[in-house]
């Protein structure tokens, strides 16, 4: 397997490292490694379905295996009880034949077990870095499109004459309390004209209620 060449340098690798590596640009070396470490997942996922069968291969030969010298030995105490000495002899031949096997399919499955682990720690190396990266990448993320705002506000704001964004953002402020200043004494303008034509209107109506009717003749 390809990836499982490469496992002591995947797990004894450090994020941390990456992220302080390249100082004036971490933005593209984080987004670099994380190519990397999607790759070597990739990988890992695709080799893992033909390690499985491999594993489980293993695994029902050696005790396909242990099982066959298990009936020898039966066999061969049933012969050696019936006195066929010459049947234990063919018997114990076979055995010695299975349990050689035995060893080199132990060593497989041994092998093919101690795979199977490396390749879920692995997986969850690269699961867990490539989660640490994207946290990390969103973070400078977030940092770049928070200068670069302010860098377009102390932009506008130079445009205006102000110093600085607070500048401007202060001269916004203090216009529109102005106009909202403004709009109330308007307002309070407005409803003092109103009283003052109510107040003439009730006056012009007591006049005629007490001068009683006008006689046009």
């Amino acid at each position: 397997m390809g990836i499982l060449k490469r496992f002591k340098d995947i797990m004894a690798s450090n994020v941390n490292a990456v992220i302080h590596r390249d100082e004036k640009n971490p933005e593209k070396a984080i987004e670099k490694y994380l190519a990397q470490l999607n790759s070597d997942l990739g990988q890992v996922k695709a080799e893992s379905a033909a390690l499985q069968a491999e594993y489980n291969r293993a695994e029902r030969a050696y005790f396909d295996n242990q099982s066959e010298a298990e009936k020898m030995k039966r066999y061969i105490s049933k012969s050696q009880e019936n006195g066929d000495m010459s049947s234990a002899r063919i018997y114990e031949n076979k055995l010695a034949g299975i349990e050689a096997e035995g060893q080199r399919l132990n060593e497989n499955y041994i092998r093919a077990k101690q795979d199977m682990e490396n390749l879920k720690a692995m997986h969850e190396k690269l699961s867990q870095d490539a989660s640490t990266l994207e946290g990390k990448l969103s973070e400078i993320k977030s940092k770049l499109s928070a200068a670069e705002a302010i860098n377009t506000m102390n932009k506008i704001a130079s445009k205006s004459g102000a110093s600085d964004s607070d500048e401007m953002f202060n001269r916004m402020n203090e216009k529109a309390d102005y106009m909202m200043d403004r709009a109330n004494a308007m307002a309070e303008l407005d409803g003092a004209q109103q009283k003052r034509d109510l107040s003439d209107l009730e006056e012009l109506e007591s006049k005629y209620n007490n001068d009683g009717p006008i006689d046009l003749f």
